[in-house]
């Protein structure tokens, strides 16, 4: 077993629980690979759901092809560090538990360009153009070459292909193309984690706004120090966004 090297997210949304007893017997499915996550989700009542960061159950979520550090196995989980996730409960990203079935040893290769998913969700085929598996928005891929109307792309699992239309390429992203991405996912349900998958999350500010993610981390950490009269706020879509914490939970208002 190899600890303390990097593995990856090997299903299209893997959660990172606070330990090995926080999942309940509704959250089986988010335990299995692949990950029923739709049926996880559709299944979840409120005081459920609500659970997951009142009780502190859960902690982020991983998406496919994520990195992570695998710093202890026992039994059949992982204790893990998200290592793209800034926190300050560590400095080398957020720490949970991940069943060892949903991580993979396979190492992203190194690549001049990365994809990111760019639709609520996106289809995953093998070369030879049959259906491997959906993955969420905001999901990145090194990228190799273009055929036709797909892309070629690095996985856990190795080459696969998806639709140019469901990608941009990283680094290119647009404040303007942010917010109207955001539109799309509101009024979906509350739920703590990363992806966007079928729940709008405490982190989707950091999903969205993609390389301005450490931007709106540092100014979170400034406003958690010097609180903000929400009264005397101008309120405009995109413009303002206040952190209220509260015993480490965190929840966010976009005005």
């Amino acid at each position: 077993m190899h600890i303390n090297e990097k593995w990856m997210c090997a299903v299209s949304v893997a959660t990172v629980w606070t330990d090995p007893d926080s999942p309940r017997v509704a959250d089986l499915p988010a335990l299995d690979h692949p990950v029923q996550m739709d049926r996880w989700l559709s299944h979840l009542s409120y005081e459920e759901r609500l659970a997951l960061s009142e009780k502190n159950q859960i902690q982020t979520q991983l998406l496919y092809g994520e990195p992570v550090i695998v710093e202890d196995v026992v039994g059949d989980w992982a204790r893990i560090v998200a290592i793209s996730q800034q926190t300050r409960k560590d400095p080398r990203g957020y720490p949970g538990w991940v069943p060892l079935v949903q991580l993979s040893m396979r190492e992203r290769i190194r690549a001049e360009e990365f994809v990111r998913v760019s639709n609520p969700k996106a289809a995953l085929f093998d070369e030879s153009g049959t259906f491997f598996l959906r993955v969420s928005f905001n999901t990145i891929f090194p990228s190799g070459e273009r055929r036709g109307k797909k892309l070629r792309v690095w996985t856990p699992h190795g080459w696969k292909l998806l639709n140019a239309s469901d990608v941009e390429t990283v680094g290119e992203e647009s404040i303007h193309r942010t917010l109207t991405l955001g539109r799309r996912f509101m009024g979906l349900p509350y739920l703590w984690g990363v992806c966007l998958h079928g729940a709008l999350i405490a982190r989707g500010l950091f999903v969205l706004f993609g390389k301005l993610a450490e931007l709106v981390y540092h100014v979170m950490l400034w406003i958690r120090q010097k609180p903000v009269d929400r009264s005397r706020l101008t309120l405009q879509i995109g413009k303002k966004v206040i952190y209220s914490f509260l015993r480490m939970k965190n929840s966010v208002f976009i005005m």
